[in-house]
């Protein structure tokens, strides 16, 4: 059963097939439901090929995250439920006709997009939904990348919220009522971390998987420096999640001056090609160098001075060189 092709970074996964990394069985239901290219029934019939395939096993005796109560001593057993209780969510959402609608737009990294023309329409028919979706919602700059659709179908508290991908597959499903069974593994999955093995070393340049031509430097590429897998397998298993699967580097904020932070996904990251890296960007070179002791201090600080006065010379351009600004030539 290959794993790898659930988890989100090409270069992660190929790293983990070549050093034949073997995942247990809850380590292959978290790549399961954090891979961001899979349907909820593609979700679905991975958790059913796990159960097949792997052994059960009891998660409080491989982690100590949280009361273990919710899982019991069985993660097959786990999975089954959760599966019928989306199952269940999704046949009572499909089962709507009429109600109160409206829907959202969302980039890769569920940050809702700003450039969409998704409005605050309230509709009362499923099919004004998918008519609205398909003939009034435009994407200009490229980042939608699924939709949120809210649904009260009646004057009860329950409140639907599915989310579809550009191809109107659905991807995960969610009611906020106590009347409904809960997805159990949701939180539960977010309450864990694994120490995964990456192939990134110190002074390579990586990015999200999901930010191939970010628009902002802070978003962009950056120097790797090191994941908190070490460190978190240092202070044991409790007390952490999901978001302290940190990678730490150095970054370039929107002038492009360096500073150090991480990102909350190792998994997600991927090489950056070296020769795609334009404007401020290239500052990244000289820092990849100094970091890798390819070059010194000095070199390092008059390389990072010149690229930078070099992009603000090109802003200062930008700024003036206008038919009202100092540039004008009438």
């Amino acid at each position: 059963m290959d794993l790898c092709k659930y988890i989100n970074s090409k270069d992660v996964a190929a790293h983990l097939r070549i050093i034949h990394y073997p995942f247990n069985t809850l380590e292959a239901a978290y790549l399961v439901f954090f891979c961001r290219s899979l349907t909820l029934k593609e979700k679905h019939k991975a958790w059913q090929e796990i159960i097949d395939a792997m052994p059960d096993m009891a998660p409080k005796d491989h982690l100590d995250h949280f009361c273990w109560a919710y899982f019991g001593d069985s993660i097959h057993a786990c999975l089954k439920q959760h599966i019928k209780n989306e199952q269940f969510i999704l046949d009572a959402f499909t089962q709507i006709k009429k109600g109160a609608f409206y829907v959202r737009t969302f980039d890769a990294n569920d940050k809702e997009c700003s450039t969409s023309t998704c409005s605050n329409a309230l509709m009362t028919d499923i099919d004004d939904v998918y008519d609205y979706i398909h003939n009034y919602i435009t994407d200009d700059e490229g980042e939608l990348c699924k939709y949120k659709v809210y649904c009260a179908p009646d004057r009860s508290q329950k409140r639907f919220c599915i989310t579809l991908n550009r191809n109107d597959e659905i991807l995960d499903v969610e009611i906020d009522s106590e009347h409904y069974p809960q997805p159990q593994l949701d939180w539960q999955l977010e309450t864990m971390w694994f120490a995964f093995p990456t192939p990134f070393k110190r002074g390579d340049i990586v990015i999200d998987a999901q930010r191939p031509e970010p628009s902002d430097l802070r978003d962009g590429p950056f120097v790797f420096d090191k994941t908190a897998a070490e460190w978190l397998t240092s202070r044991g298993k409790t007390g952490y999640d999901y978001t302290d699967m940190t990678a730490d580097g150095w970054f370039l904020d929107e002038d492009g001056i360096v500073y150090g932070a991480c990102t909350h996904d190792y998994m997600s990251l991927e090489y950056y090609p070296p020769e795609k890296l334009k404007g401020a960007q290239r500052i990244l070179l000289p820092l990849r160098d100094h970091i890798k002791g390819e070059i010194d201090d000095v070199l390092f600080v008059n390389a990072y001075h010149s690229l930078l006065m070099e992009e603000y010379a090109k802003k200062i351009r930008l700024r003036y060189d206008t038919d009202e600004g100092c540039g004008s030539q009438d």
